[in-house]
């Protein structure tokens, strides 16, 4: 299948699942990825407000599950260095 397009109006949901898929498969990191289609998010919706797109085409894109890690913490030692320098 050919994804090339010479024209905003000619953007399927198919153009950004393939760009999805090919962000994971040059190995970008779950967060970057995520980042970038909440980006394309924007854009999309930017473009139907503009009139250049008439579909929303990432209403199924779903951006990967970016695992969260809890903060860091200080020791009691290292809290009274800091205070004491």
């Amino acid at each position: 299948m050919d994804l090339k397009i010479d024209n905003w109006s000619k953007l399927t949901g198919r153009h950004l699942e393939t760009y999805v898929d090919d962000l994971d498969a040059y190995e970008y990191v779950q967060s970057t990825i995520a980042r970038k289609v909440a980006a394309l998010r924007v854009f999309m919706q930017w473009m139907q407000d503009q009139g250049t797109v008439d579909f929303d085409g990432v209403v199924h894109l779903r951006p990967p599950v970016v695992p969260r890690s809890s903060p860091r913490v200080l020791t009691g030692q290292q809290i009274e260095d800091l205070i004491e320098s």
